[in-house]
Order: structure tokens, then sequence, then C-alpha cells
């Protein structure tokens, strides 16, 4: 990266060091995957709440999602079905790594010009709220056969074109960190016709205690 920086380089250097800089990034979400699926196989994942408005964490993941589309040269869609300012207690970490997980698959497995959209619908209880998330795609889709064993660890798609890029853990990991916020994920895809995911978590109310201790540390 360093060196990609310099003014001088020939087009061949640059390519050759934009393959390096390619194959790192890879290899670092590799080594990341395979430590997070060792520690939720041994049980040392756990699961820590804190004090957030509701709308915070998908406003920050629509930012972050709507550029990557554009540079794609594909659609984004972001909708929201009910009241969403309240606050709650969610497990922030974990949430956003199951939303970025799909929504960047949805990214990668969907050609230039589809489209990719996350929907959110909010129920209210009495001192809970239920979110459930939709992502879907118009991109390649996934079999049928691939469909029943894709929450296991290094399974991956092999279509005419061959293996799909990937680990093959980041379904795996999803189902595990939804299992462990006691949510459900469920699947809807066909070959060439796109895919969605639905994935349902809920969430304690915060009290008015929590969030005063969190205004608090924020101003």
């Amino acid at each position: 990266n360093l060196t990609l920086e310099e003014p001088d380089l020939t087009p061949v250097v640059r390519e050759n060091l934009e393959k390096i800089a390619s194959a790192g990034r890879y290899l670092t979400n590799l080594i990341g995957e395979i430590l997070e699926t060792s520690r939720l196989n041994a049980g040392k994942v756990v699961s820590v709440c804190h004090t957030v408005r509701e709308d915070d964490l998908l406003d920050e993941i629509h930012t972050i999602i709507e550029s990557r589309t554009m540079n794609s040269g594909q659609k984004f869609e972001y909708y929201i079905h009910g009241n969403k300012s309240r606050y709650v207690l969610m497990d922030t970490e974990h949430v956003e790594r199951i939303l970025m997980n799909l929504l960047s698959n949805a990214v990668k497995f969907t050609p230039k010009g589809g489209t990719i959209r996350l929907a959110c619908d909010v129920t209210y209880g009495d001192n809970s709220v239920t979110h459930s998330y939709t992502i879907s795609d118009t991109g390649i889709g996934m079999s049928e056969d691939f469909q029943n064993r894709m929450f296991l660890p290094f399974e991956q798609e092999v279509t005419d074109a061959g293996l799909r890029e990937g680990t093959g853990l980041g379904l795996y990991i999803c189902k595990s960190l939804v299992d462990l916020l006691g949510g459900t994920i469920s699947c809807r895809s066909k070959l060439g016709e796109g895919t969605e995911f639905r994935i349902i978590l809920k969430y304690a109310m915060a009290t008015g205690e929590q969030i005063a201790l969190l205004n608090s540390t924020t101003t």
C-alpha cells in the first residue's frame, strides 16, 4: 500500500501491487473467519448488549452498502417500516456482522445493474421490540441442493462457472450468531433469479436509567 502511493510506478508494477493488496485482504478475511469459527465452536463467543438508538446501526450500514453498490454499478434500496427512533438493548457488534455479511454477499453475487434491498419491519411489545430484517438481491441465486447445506462450515456452491469466491464460512457464522442472539434466519433463493434472507431478532427496551447513562457518556 505504501509503494502504491509512489507517483512514478509503471502500469505493470502498479497492477502487480494491486494484486498483492487484493490477495492480502482475502487472506486477512480468511484468517479472521477461521478464528471466529473456532471461537464459535468452542463456545467462546458471548453476547454483550449496549443501549443504542434503533436507527443508528441501520443508518451506518446503509451508508456503507450504498457506497459499495454505487461503485459496483448496482442499485441499493433501503426501507424501514415502523417507528425506529427508540432506545433498545442490542448486541451491535454481532447484529452488524450478520447484516453486513449478508449484504456483502448480495453485492458480490449481483451483477452490474442489479438491485440489493435492505428492509426492516419494526414491531413493539410491552417491553421489547422485534426487528424483521429482509436482505434481498437480483443476483445469481442458489440451487435447492446448496440451500440444504448452506449453513454448514466450508460449504460453497459449485456452478458451471466453477467454485464461487469465498471461504464457505460466512453463512455458518451468520447462522451461529443469529442462534446466539436467540433469533431466526431463513432463506429463499432460485438460480438466476436472486436470493432473499430474513432475520428476526428481538431486543429489550432500554430503561430510563440506561438511556440517561448513554446520553451522559456521549455529551
